[in-house]
C-alpha cells in the first residue's frame, strides 16, 4: 500500500500522498483518519504476543502456540489482551453459535489483530448450530391434503341427476402428485348417490385433455354416502400437475352435497341425465356455486427425506454453507431436492442431490429465533484489525440488530473477508463508528437487506472500498421471506462523509419478477435527515428499480434530508424497465445538494427519467455525465432551485425525454425552457460496447467519442476518473483527468493520455 519513500503532505484537512510507490487508485485524497488507519499497521511492537485458536484445541491450553491452541470463542471473549496482540484461527475451522466480541482495544501503532493461521479456506464465525444427523432415518410414507379448502356451511338437497365439474385452480393445489384420493361429503339430511368420477387436466373449461377414472370402495364406479358423511375414493394413480388447473368430474342421481368455499374454483353443472364424467369434451354447462371438493389428498412413498427429532424450532438451514429451501409439509420436502420441514418434533431435510444425510458427509447447520444476532462486534473497542476471518449464519428480526461483523468503534481495519447468508447485514458500520477501513471483501446473501449497511449518527469518516456486494433477490420468496425492501448499499439514520468507492455492487436476480413485487431493488439506497454517503469508482448493476435511490422516495421507507456525492461510476440499470413500479437511474426525494459528476449511465430500455428530482430536491449538480438511456431528465416545480445540469451527453431517447417544472419537452426546449444543459449535447458517446454491464458491456471510449475532452474541469476532488483498465473490484486504476488531454471526459472513463486524439471531426462537432 506504501512504504517509507511515499511523501504525505496536508491539503486543506485532508491527507495526499504521493510516490511511485502507489498505484493510480490510491493517490486521491481520502479523509486523514482513514490513512492513519492504514499507517498503524506498519509499527509491530516488541513485546506482542499471538494467540492461537483451534476447533481441535482446548480452552485449557496456554494458546500461545499452533501446537497448544485454544478452543473456543467464548475464551478470546473472555480474556484480555494488549496493543499489538494477535489472535489467529485456524484456516479450515467453523466456530457455530456463539459471537466474537473484541475485548480489548489496540493502539495506533499498535492494533489487536483478529486473524487467520495455517492452510486452507479461511476460518469462520457461524451463528448457525452444527446439526449431528447421526440417526436420521427415512421418513414414513406420508398422506397429505394438497386441496382442503373451508366448508362453506352450505348445502343442496334434492333428488334432480346432476353432472358436476369442479374446476380447481393450481393456486389452491399445494404439491404434485402421483397418488391421490378425492374426498366428497353428503348434505346433513340426506344421502348422496355417486354413479361415475374422474379427473384430468383443465382445458377449454369444462373441458378436459384426459380423464382419469376415479373409483371407489375398492374398484367400484360409483357409491353411497350417508346422509352427514364424508367418503373417499381409492388411491387412483394420476399425475397431477399442479402448475394446472385440474377439472373433477362426479356424477349423482341425488345431488343431495355439503359444499366447500370457493377460492379460485369454478363449479360447473349439466342436469342432462346422461353420465358424462368420462367424457373429455362436453357443452351445455353453466357455471354457478361453491366447491363440491372436500379434499384431494397426496399419498407419497417415501424416497428423499430423512428425519429425526429436534428440540427447537429451525427458521433457515444450510448444507454445506448454502441454504436450503423450508417447505410447508414432508410431501413438499419429498418432492423438493434442497428443501426441509420441521413439524414440532420431526426436522425433515431432502439432501439437495437426493443422498441419505445420515451418511452423505455433508455439513448441516440451522438458527433458530435465539441464534445469535451477529457474528463479530468490535465492542466499541478501537484500533482492531479483523483479517480473512469469515462470518455467515446468523438469525434475527429486529432492525436494532446488525447480522455479521459491524463496528461501532475507531480505527479499525476489516479485510480479506466474506461475510453472507446473515437475516440482516453481513457488514455494518454502525452508530458512532469512525474512520474505520473496509477492504477486499464480500458480502453477499442479506435475504432482503443490505449486505453493507451505514448507520447511525457519529458514524463518520468510514471508507469501503474494493469490496464485491450483491444480492439475489429472489431468496426471499423461494426460501425465506424478509419484508418489503431492499438495497445492496444502504446508508441511513443520520451517518454523514462516509465513502464507498471502487466497489461491484450488483443483484443476482434482476430483472423484476411478479412474485417479488412487494421488494423494492436498490442499488445504493441514501435516506434520513442529515444522511451524506460518497459513491464513487464503482460498477453497479442488476436493481430492478432504482440504481440509486435517494430521500423518502420509492417505498423505501426512509425520510428526507439526505444527500449524494455520486461521482465516476458506472451505472447500468437495464433490469429497471420491467419494474412494477418502473424505476430509474437516481432518484432524488427531499435531497438536498446531491452532486452527480461524471457518470455513465446504460439503459436504452428505461424510459423514465434517469435523473428524478422530486419534493424540494435543490441544488443538486449534474455534471459531465453520459446518459445512454430511454428517459433523461425530470425536475420538479419544488427542486429547480439552484439546480444546475450541464456538460452531459444524452442519447437514445426520442420525443420529450425532459420535464422540468411539469412541462415536457425535447432537448432544444429543455434547454431554452430551463436554462439548463448550456454546453450539453445529444450524440452517440460511441462507447467500445454499449450493452448490459452484467454479460459484454464495456463502456470505456473509443477515439471518436465525443465525450473526449468535452467536460468541464470539477475540480481536484473529482479529478481521477477510471481507466480502460479497470477490473472490479480489486483492479480499478485512475488517471488525473488534468493529465489526459486539453480537458475533462464526460462520464466515467478518462481516455488514456497516450492514446491517438481524435480529430474535431471525428468527435462530430462540425459535420
Amino acid at each position: 500500500m506504501w512504504c517509507s519513500r511515499d511523501t504525505w503532505k496536508v491539503v486543506g484537512n485532508r491527507w495526499q500522498v504521493t510516490g511511485k510507490h502507489l498505484t493510480p487508485a490510491t493517490r486521491h485524497l481520502l479523509p486523514a483518519g482513514i490513512i492513519l488507519a492504514f499507517l498503524f499497521v506498519a509499527a509491530t511492537p516488541a513485546r506482542a504476543t499471538t494467540y492461537f485458536v483451534a476447533a481441535a484445541g482446548s480452552d485449557s491450553n496456554s494458546g500461545t502456540s499452533s501446537g497448544s491452541p485454544w478452543q473456543t470463542i467464548a475464551k478470546v471473549n473472555g480474556f484480555t489482551f494488549s496493543p499489538g496482540d494477535s489472535i489467529l484461527f485456524n484456516r479450515g475451522d467453523a466456530w457455530y453459535g456463539t459471537s466474537l466480541l473484541a475485548p480489548s482495544s489496540g493502539t495506533s501503532g499498535s492494533p489487536i489483530t483478529f486473524g487467520a493461521y495455517g492452510s486452507g479456506a479461511n476460518p469462520i464465525v457461524k451463528g448457525s448450530t452444527a446439526l449431528s444427523t447421526s440417526g436420521y432415518t427415512l421418513a414414513p410414507n406420508t398422506t397429505t391434503p394438497i386441496f382442503s379448502p373451508p366448508d362453506s356451511g352450505t348445502s343442496s338437497t334434492d333428488s334432480a341427476t346432476r353432472n358436476w365439474r369442479e374446476q380447481v385452480s393450481h393456486l389452491d393445489i399445494t404439491n404434485p402428485a402421483a397418488l391421490i384420493t378425492i374426498s366428497v361429503t353428503a348434505s346433513a339430511s340426506a344421502a348422496l348417490n355417486i354413479n361415475g368420477a374422474g379427473i384430468g387436466p383443465a382445458t377449454t373449461a369444462p373441458n378436459t385433455s384426459a380423464i382419469t377414472r376415479i373409483t371407489w370402495g375398492g374398484g367400484n364406479n360409483g357409491t353411497t354416502v350417508a346422509a352427514g358423511t364424508t367418503v373417499t375414493s381409492d388411491q387412483i394413480s394420476y399425475s397431477l400437475n399442479n402448475a394446472v388447473d385440474q377439472m373433477v368430474t362426479i356424477y349423482t342421481t341425488a345431488r343431495n352435497v355439503e359444499y366447500y368455499t370457493s377460492n379460485h374454483e369454478t363449479l360447473w353443472s349439466n342436469f342432462a341425465a346422461p353420465d358424462q364424467s368420462q367424457s373429455t369434451t362436453v357443452s351445455g354447462y353453466s357455471t354457478g356455486g361453491n366447491s363440491v371438493i372436500k379434499y384431494i389428498v397426496a399419498i407419497n412413498t417415501t424416497q428423499f427425506t430423512y428425519r429425526n427429532t429436534l428440540g427447537s424450532t429451525p427458521v433457515a438451514m444450510w448444507e454445506n454453507g448454502v441454504l436450503i429451501q423450508i417447505e410447508a409439509s414432508a410431501l413438499s420436502v419429498d418432492q423438493t431436492p434442497g428443501s426441509w420441514y420441521y413439524d414440532g418434533t420431526f426436522l425433515y431435510i431432502h439432501a439437495s442431490d437426493s443422498s441419505n444425510v445420515a451418511t452423505n458427509g455433508k455439513t448441516y447447520t440451522y438458527v433458530t429465533a435465539s441464534s445469535p444476532s451477529f457474528t463479530t462486534w468490535d465492542n466499541a473497542q478501537s484500533w482492531l484489525i479483523f483479517d480473512s476471518l469469515d462470518q455467515a449464519e446468523t438469525y434475527n428480526t429486529s432492525s436494532a440488530t446488525l447480522g455479521g461483523i459491524y463496528l461501532t468503534g475507531s480505527h479499525s481495519i476489516v479485510r480479506n473477508l466474506s461475510a453472507h447468508d446473515t437475516f440482516r447485514h453481513p457488514i455494518c458500520v454502525y452508530s458512532g463508528a469512525t474512520n474505520n477501513v473496509v477492504t477486499n471483501i464480500t458480502a453477499f446473501n442479506s435475504y432482503g437487506t443490505s449486505p453493507i449497511c451505514i448507520y447511525g449518527s457519529g458514524t463518520t469518516g468510514n471508507l469501503i472500498q474494493k469490496s464485491t456486494f450483491y444480492n439475489d433477490t429472489y431468496m426471499r420468496s423461494a426460501y425465506v421471506f424478509t419484508g418489503g425492501v431492499w438495497s445492496v448499499v444502504v446508508a441511513h439514520g443520520g451517518s454523514q462523509n462516509n465513502t464507498v468507492d471502487s466497489c461491484l455492487i450488483y443483484s443476482t436476480a434482476g430483472p423484476f419478477r411478479s412474485d417479488t413485487f412487494t421488494g423494492h431493488g436498490y442499488g445504493v439506497l441514501v435516506g434520513d435527515s442529515t444522511t451524506s454517503l460518497t459513491v464513487s469508482h464503482s460498477l453497479i448493476y442488476g436493481n430492478f428499480e432504482w440504481g440509486v435511490d435517494v430521500g423518502s422516495g420509492g417505498n423505501s421507507g426512509l425520510t428526507t434530508g439526505a444527500s449524494i456525492t455520486f461521482w465516476d461510476n458506472l451505472l447500468d440499470i437495464s433490469a429497471s424497465s420491467s419494474s412494477a413500479s418502473g424505476g430509474e437511474g437516481v432518484l432524488l426525494t427531499g435531497s438536498v445538494g446531491s452532486i452527480i459528476y461524471n457518470n455513465t449511465v446504460y439503459g436504452p430500455g428505461v424510459t423514465n427519467p434517469v435523473v428524478t428530482q422530486a419534493s424540494t430536491s435543490t441544488g443538486a449538480l449534474v455534471k459531465n455525465n453520459i446518459f445512454y438511456t430511454g428517459g433523461y431528465a425530470s425536475v420538479d416545480a419544488t427542486s429547480e432551485t439552484s439546480t444546475a445540469y450541464d456538460y452531459n451527453d444524452y442519447f437514445s431517447a426520442s420525443g420529450t425525454p425532459f420535464n422540468w417544472g411539469g412541462t415536457a419537452y425535447n432537448f432544444a426546449n429543455w434547454q431554452t425552457n430551463s436554462s439548463q444543459d448550456t454546453h450539453s449535447f445529444s450524440l452517440d458517446p460511441n462507447l467500445t460496447n454499449a450493452s448490459s454491464l452484467s454479460s459484454t458491456g464495456n463502456f470505456a471510449l473509443l477515439a471518436v467519442s465525443p465525450a473526449i475532452n468535452a467536460g468541464v474541469n470539477l475540480g481536484s476532488t473529482y479529478q481521477m476518473g477510471l481507466s480502460p483498465a479497470s477490473s472490479w473490484p480489486g483492479g480499478v486504476s485512475l488517471i488525473n483527468q488534468n493529465s489526459a488531454g486539453s480537458g475533462w471526459e464526460i462520464g466515467g472513463y478518462v481516455y488514456p493520455p497516450n492514446a491517438a486524439s481524435p480529430t474535431l471531426l471525428q468527435r462530430g462537432c462540425c459535420d
